[in-house]
């Protein structure tokens, strides 16, 4: 089994959780949001837009994980005041 750093798995986990967000947008339905007549009858007509917005709800808890674990990594090395 392969050990991993802290630090890959943080960015493991923002990368990961910014693609997941992106893939999940392309099944988004409503691609003209100024027309809001347009956009609401795509929702309605549209069967998985729960499973969308599910998928960029976990995408968007997947990328906070990777800033909470990459804060943690940098706390414990010292390089938080180095930031500040």
């Amino acid at each position: 089994m392969v050990r991993r750093s802290p630090t890959a798995i943080a960015g493991m986990l923002l990368v990961g959780g910014m693609i997941l967000y992106y893939v999940t947008t392309l099944f988004h339905p409503g691609h003209d949001p100024n027309n809001h007549a347009k956009v609401f009858a795509e929702y309605a007509a549209d069967s998985g837009w729960k499973a969308v917005h599910f998928g960029q709800f976990t995408a968007g808890l997947i990328a906070i994980a990777g800033f909470i674990v990459l804060y943690r990594v940098l706390a414990r090395s010292g390089e938080i005041d180095t930031l500040a």
